[in-house]
């Protein structure tokens, strides 16, 4: 699990990233990053566009969240950062969403 200096948690945060952050696309995520202070913060957005149900919904968000937290080390500080979730998410395994987070924060420049 993120500490909670690490996780985005208030509304004016996400629309700071969502107004002054940009983002990059793939094709079972977004990441839409924007500068911040301090240690770089997470913040997981999986709607019930991706599914009903929210077993599955807080499945992916844990498993987006353990690997942030694997690769803490390697990540730059100094971002906000907001991963978002598409409807291809469900599909995908759980090593196959992982590889997609870490190869989309390397594009956001803020992996290592």
């Amino acid at each position: 699990m993120l500490t909670k200096p690490r996780r985005v948690r208030r509304q004016t945060e996400y629309d700071d990233i969502f107004k002054n952050g940009r983002a990059v696309h793939g094709s079972a995520l977004t990441v839409r990053v924007a500068p911040g202070k301090g240690s770089t913060t997470f913040g997981f957005i999986v709607g019930t566009r991706v599914s009903a149900s929210a077993v599955k919904r807080n499945q992916i968000k844990r498993r987006l969240r353990e690997t942030i937290r694997t690769h803490l080390k390697e990540i730059v500080d100094g971002h906000t950062a907001a991963v978002i979730a598409k409807p291809p998410a469900t599909t995908v395994s759980g090593p196959e969403l992982s590889e997609e987070l870490l190869r989309l924060l390397k594009r956001a420049t803020i992996l290592r």
